[in-house]
């Protein structure tokens, strides 16, 4: 079984897509799937579903919660087991349980592996193919939940320094007008770091236009002084 979760929730067994209705079933899923196999405790899951706000939790909060346990069960069905075990609950697979994000993380080792053996193009292309996978913010169905920012903070900042490991690959094989394009989008969108504007600049002179190349600089240069 495959979860995916840089975007909206969705989950595949064998080929076979399973629509996961409802806020609260899909919440639950997220934060059982994010722990992968290891246990979390009944608290955790009632926040993570229900929030922090007492008030905006059900009155019997562990029946809700063993209620919602047994819908996502049968929503399931074999293609996963949603355990009790002493301390909570765990999520586990009778095939292997994967993630989108092991899969990315995955495609990025597999690339620099190919840089390093001096094969750009096959790394750019390892790289794209990461990055393809994204589908929108990491954990878009978790909510406000507590848990899920620092994971989505990280595992945004693996995607750009994917993108920037991508673009060092795409130098190395030559001038390229529409990795300029995109480093142009990529400086403007995330200006404070100065590893992008450092490529856009290479990208244009490797182009034969140093004048612009000045004017990248200049403008980043601007920006860090304000």
């Amino acid at each position: 079984m495959q979860l995916s979760v840089l975007g909206p929730l969705e989950v595949s067994d064998a080929g076979r897509t399973l629509e996961i209705s409802g806020v609260r079933l899909r919440r639950l899923l997220l934060r059982l799937g994010v722990d992968k196999q290891r246990v979390v405790s009944a608290e955790q899951l009632v926040v993570a579903v229900w929030g922090t706000a007492l008030a905006g939790r059900p009155t019997d909060q562990i029946n809700a919660l063993q209620t919602l346990i047994s819908r996502l069960r049968r929503t399931l069905g074999a293609a996963a087991e949603i355990q009790q075990v002493p301390g909570g609950y765990r999520l586990a697979s009778q095939s292997e349980l994967t993630t989108d994000v092991e899969l990315f993380c995955e495609l990025a080792e597999q690339a620099r592996r190919a840089l390093a053996g001096g094969d750009p193009g096959l790394a750019a292309d390892l790289f794209a193919r990461g990055l393809d996978l994204w589908r929108g913010p990491a954990l878009a169905d978790a909510g406000d939940a507590e848990y899920a920012r620092p994971l989505a903070a990280k595992w945004e900042e693996q995607r750009l320094d994917v993108q920037a490991e991508r673009v060092e690959a795409r130098l190395l094989l030559g001038p390229d007008e529409a990795l300029i394009a995109d480093l142009e989008a990529l400086a403007g969108q995330f200006t404070i770091r100065e590893q992008f504007t450092g490529q856009l600049m290479a990208a244009l002179a490797a182009a034969g236009r140093p004048a612009e190349a000045l004017a990248a600089y200049e403008r980043l240069r601007t920006f860090l002084a304000d």
